[in-house]
């Protein structure tokens, strides 16, 4: 292997993979669809959503966090650790979600507020198969 730079090969080279992953992904391997389930927590103008997806049996966490002056959103992909029910996602997306927030200290005084999405009793996701 050669440590030149040929500047006909960068021409080859695609940042866009060549098909979709499955039927239910866009080509970069974002879910597409409607969730399984959606856990949502509001207070006043603050929110939290979780979306929870199942793809070939195996499932998947998207969310959005706008609280205070934190507005932050990740996509479910494909290519993100997947979980073998609904509620492990949860749980995992709970804990990232929780995780971001504490970083900043006047989101992290609003999110304590957020006891449906900080706090993992089942009681509170009966949606959630």
């Amino acid at each position: 292997m050669s440590d030149d730079f040929d500047p006909e090969g960068l021409g080859n080279i695609s940042l866009i993979p060549s098909k979709p992953p499955g039927e239910s992904c866009d080509t970069w391997g974002n879910i597409q669809g409607e969730p399984l389930c959606t856990v949502e927590e509001r207070h006043g103008n603050c929110f939290v959503r979780i979306f929870i997806f199942c793809v070939n049996g195996r499932f998947y966490y998207g969310y959005q966090i706008n609280i205070g002056t934190m507005v932050k959103q990740k996509t479910a992909n494909i290519n993100d650790h997947s979980f073998s029910s609904a509620d492990f996602a949860r749980s995992a997306a709970s804990i990232e979600i929780e995780r971001i927030c504490n970083t900043n200290k006047n989101v992290k005084k609003i999110f304590a507020d957020f006891i449906k999405i900080r706090y993992n009793q089942r009681s509170l996701f009966e949606s959630i198969g």
